[in-house]
């Protein structure tokens, strides 16, 4: 009887050994750790475009300059000389001729776009894919934040999501000139003038600088983790990054805003760089003509 006992035990053992084999999670096409290392990665080609691009915006507080013949081959022709013009102009015209003689007009402009679209993509998708399979362990109900760094992760998707909608309101606002406001091809000093001029657009932008503040800041600081750092030191040092250049990204951004809404930056009447024009050959005719 004990002898048939052990050998049902055995038979029932094996069963539910086979059973339990049947249901384990087959390895997944997109692992967890590629998924964080990803986000990572383009977590910081955001970060570091985003400083970048505010460093590039605060020439907004720049004076007028009147044209001169030395100013040629920013893109201004002859007839222009004596007109105002603003270096936010010659900033954004530089960029679409930068290596145009290589790569195009706006070559270079486009291959940042197609690099930022691709990290978009990446980001997004992994971050969904992220919060879906810690939701699946975790379960759905209210997880408890006891500190501001959880705060902080638990509205990371949030906050991603507002601010992936910026985006594309801002390129249909200031790059494609879609919105409603007055917008001219090429004067970036005055269309930005007349995007915050509207407080809807002023508030809206402002929240999502400060919203881009929080997902910064905690995303540059858990990278950590993500590229498989372990040290403290490591960790408090892209900590500290991340706090410095989430406030310097906001603080900029937020005081265009600002000025803008105060009027302390008002529109000019400016010339505008002739798009796709060459200006360096322009000057040098300019300066044998004035030999």
């Amino acid at each position: 009887m004990a002898g048939k006992s052990t050998a049902v035990a055995k038979r029932s053992a094996a069963t539910t050994g086979t059973e339990k084999r049947a249901h384990i999670r087959k390895k997944p096409f997109y692992p967890s750790w590629l998924a964080k290392f990803i986000m990572a990665l383009t977590g910081w080609v955001f970060a570091l475009f985003l400083l970048v691009h505010m460093i590039g915006n605060l020439k907004m507080f720049k004076d007028p300059y009147i044209i001169s013949q030395f100013d040629l081959s920013k893109g201004y022709s002859v007839d222009q000389v004596g007109m105002q013009a603003h270096a936010m102009n010659d900033y954004a015209h530089w960029l679409r001729t930068l290596l145009a003689g290589l790569l195009g007009y706006e070559g270079v402009l486009w291959i940042f776009r197609i690099v930022l679209l691709v990290c978009i993509v990446l980001h997004f998708t992994s971050g969904i894919l992220l919060w879906w399979r810690g939701r699946q362990a975790h379960g759905r109900g209210p997880r408890k934040v006891s500190t501001a760094r959880g705060l902080s992760a638990k509205f990371m998707l949030g906050t991603g999501l507002i601010v992936a909608a910026f985006i594309v309101f801002h390129i249909l606002d200031l790059t494609v000139g879609a919105t409603g406001a007055g917008f001219e091809h090429g004067d970036a000093y005055n269309n930005m003038i007349a995007s915050f001029d509207r407080p809807a657009v002023a508030v809206f932008y402002a929240i999502t600088v400060i919203l881009l503040f929080i997902h910064i800041e905690h995303g540059v600081a858990t990278t950590a983790n993500d590229f498989g750092a372990t040290g403290q030191r490591l960790r408090a040092v892209l900590a500290v990054i991340g706090g410095i250049i989430a406030g310097l990204v906001c603080l900029g951004n937020l005081a265009i805003v600002i000025c803008v809404s105060t009027g302390v930056i008002s529109p000019i009447d400016l010339a505008v760089p002739n798009q796709g024009f060459d200006g360096m050959a322009q000057a040098a005719l300019g300066y044998l003509g004035a030999l």
